[in-house]
């Protein structure tokens, strides 16, 4: 079942919970144990930190942990042969950043959505109005 079948159509009744399928088994068999245990370590940290993370955010999160792990075999290489690897458009790191920006993840975004000492200060005066 892809799921294209019931595009445009809506049942009666609350929307069915998502379950995402599983990651295609050539690509699980293509990971060393160290890189499926930081792959599922990468992912559960961030639903851990962000319980909230819509479906559409679980997509790019899983998109962002191969991504993560690219960028390991590719630190790795560098640092084993002694070389750098300087492809920029097509760096993994770009690319992770890019995952996480998407999901709004980054420190400069959960930062952002710390409440400032105005918001705090607003909250007072709001309070003292009742």
């Amino acid at each position: 079942m892809s799921g294209l079948e019931n595009i445009g159509k809506r049942g009666l009744g609350r929307p069915k919970k998502l379950r995402m399928p599983p990651l295609p088994a050539k690509l699980i068999e293509g990971l060393t144990d160290l890189e499926r245990d930081h792959l599922g370590y990468f992912v559960e940290s961030f639903l851990q930190d962000y319980p909230d993370m819509s479906e559409t955010d679980k997509i790019a999160l899983h998109l962002a942990a191969l991504e993560y792990i690219n960028l390991i075999r590719l630190q790795e290489d560098q640092i084993g042969n002694r070389s750098l690897v300087s492809q920029v458009k097509q760096h993994p790191g770009v690319q992770l950043r890019a995952w996480l920006q998407l999901m709004h993840a980054t420190r400069k975004d959960r930062i952002s959505k710390l409440p400032t000492e105005t918001d705090k200060e607003r909250e007072y005066f709001l309070s003292l109005s009742k």
